[in-house]
């Protein structure tokens, strides 16, 4: 058993890093902790521990300080530092005086694994600690104080690799250190994790929105990084603050929906989107999509697109794969009544969408691969239709998709378009391309597949909804098209997602 001993002169911090870690199951106890470095030297000779993980600059005796005085008393304690100040002399004096690494706060775990690991050996396998899990401070003065959780994430430009999301957390986090000195705010790091998790004390989110929003403005100029703020509810006492901040944490989703927010400054006590919509309201905006699309007029398509984009950001609130299934069912819709036209090849099947819509790091970069997709459907279907004999084929097709659920047959329709059902059939195969049967039955198939992603309903319910006559019917015809059967592929896309 190694033994380790913990100071900082923040008491969150040091909690946090006995529990950022499960010691125990490294072999290594945890002996002592303290919160000044006069505190930490004493601890350090009394109990000789094998490692110790010491903030830099703490009160009572600096980091430096505290290395001087174990070599002189003969300890071979090996020291990582951990830091909020990016100072050359600080790192360059403790390297000089043995320190095996200086940490800069936050501190993540897996960079103070790979430390620890220099120091001792150490097993590879660590699970992960979620941030509930993380300790409150026992009953002190701290009781008096007040705490306000804040989420933080770097939202523009996204990260592209993992590497470069440490990079810019590391120049933000220390803009964030330098603005809290500097403001004499009391601000506390409470996990590391990303996006990283701010503490301020004794403030109301009234008080701190305004701060934060010139922070932000600051950090843009300084970094070219736009950041966006969740603050969460205040904490009365700190014993409260694992709850608040996993209540935060829940609202992780909230950062894909960047650009679409009043950000970027957010209060979960305040209206979150530029505009409140219901789901009737995106209903309704989705039916202008289709009748934008039906015109083939792209200018009006652009603009009902950019409206439903918006109303679907308000309505999903924050899920992200909500966003995703609501313009996976628009793109679908789309495409029913385009399928035919221009490429001989297509394909409606909606998986590879769905995979690349999944990959999607914002709501933003969905938008646009969604958009990009249907406007090349609507090039192609502005391409080939531009008789009134085809135009007429278009209503019909229309008719179809609004009416699927009905039982349709080839006399109903023939008789709504004042045709004979001989003239209708004859149409219908040679505007089309498909019989009208067939394609009755691949609309009807669609419509399926996003109920069975999109929702929980029974197979025999599905069946029902889009108009097959029974449950047989349904999965043959399902099994013709998709070579599986419809529990299958729910199942399928549901893994991708």
């Amino acid at each position: 058993m190694w033994n380790l001993i913990l100071a900082d002169d923040e008491p969150i911090i040091v909690h946090g890093l006995q529990k950022i870690i499960n010691w125990e199951q490294l072999g290594i106890h945890i002996v002592a902790t303290c919160n000044d470095g006069a505190s930490a030297l004493e601890l350090l000779i009394q109990h000789k521990p094998d490692l110790a993980i010491l903030d830099i600059n703490m009160p009572g005796k600096t980091g430096l300080e505290i290395l001087e005085g174990l070599h002189a008393a003969h300890v071979d304690t090996k020291v990582i530092f951990i830091s909020g100040y990016r100072q050359f002399e600080y790192a360059l004096g403790a390297m000089q005086l043995g320190a095996v690494n200086l940490l800069l706060k936050p501190v993540n775990r897996d960079d103070l694994l790979s430390s620890v690991r220099k120091c001792l050996p150490i097993p590879d396998v660590q699970p992960e600690i979620n941030v509930t899990d993380l300790p409150i401070i026992p009953p002190s003065v701290e009781m008096l104080s007040t705490y306000l959780p804040v989420l933080y994430a770097v939202t523009s430009p996204v990260p592209s690799s993992s590497v470069e999301r440490r990079l810019m957390d590391f120049a933000v986090a220390n803009e964030i250190e330098s603005w809290h000195q500097a403001e004499h705010i009391d601000i506390q790091v409470y996990d590391t994790t990303a996006p990283i998790c701010l503490l301020f004390k004794n403030c109301t989110a009234d008080q701190l929105a305004p701060q934060l929003a010139a922070l932000a403005e600051h950090i843009k100029t300084r970094t070219g990084n736009q950041l966006l703020f969740l603050i969460g509810a205040q904490a009365q006492d700190v014993t409260q603050v694992p709850d608040k901040v996993g209540e935060l944490e829940t609202r992780k989703g909230l950062f894909y929906f960047d650009g679409w927010l009043n950000g970027p400054v957010l209060s979960l006590e305040k209206p979150l989107f530029k505009t409140e919509s219901s789901g009737e309201e995106l209903r309704a905006q989705r039916e202008k999509v289709l009748d934008a699309c039906l015109q083939l007029n792209p200018a009006h398509f652009q603009t009902e697109y950019a409206a439903y984009c918006a109303s679907a950001c308000a309505v999903c609130n924050g899920n992200v794969q909500e966003a995703q299934m609501r313009l996976l069912t628009l793109y679908s819709s789309v495409v029913q009544q385009v399928e035919n036209y221009g490429k001989d090849e297509h394909h409606t099947d909606t998986a590879p969408l769905l995979a690349q819509a999944s990959a999607c790091k914002t709501y933003g970069q969905l938008v646009q691969l969604t958009e990009t997709h249907l406007k090349l459907f609507l090039c192609a279907a502005r391409e080939k239709y531009s008789s009134s004999d085809k135009t007429d084929a278009l209503r019909a097709l229309n008719y179809i998709n609004e009416h699927y659920s009905e039982p349709l047959t080839l006399d109903t329709m023939a008789s709504h378009f004042h045709m004979n059902s001989s003239y209708f059939s004859s149409y219908f195969k040679k505007n089309t391309g498909k019989n009208f049967k067939e394609y009755l039955i691949s609309v009807r198939l669609q419509h399926a597949l996003q109920l069975l992603v999109s929702t929980d309903m029974h197979n025999y319910e599905i069946a029902d909804a889009v108009g097959f006559n029974d449950i047989r019917s349904f999965t043959d015809q399902f099994q013709k098209a998709y070579n599986k059967t419809p529990q299958a592929y729910r199942k399928e896309l549901r893994q991708e997602v």
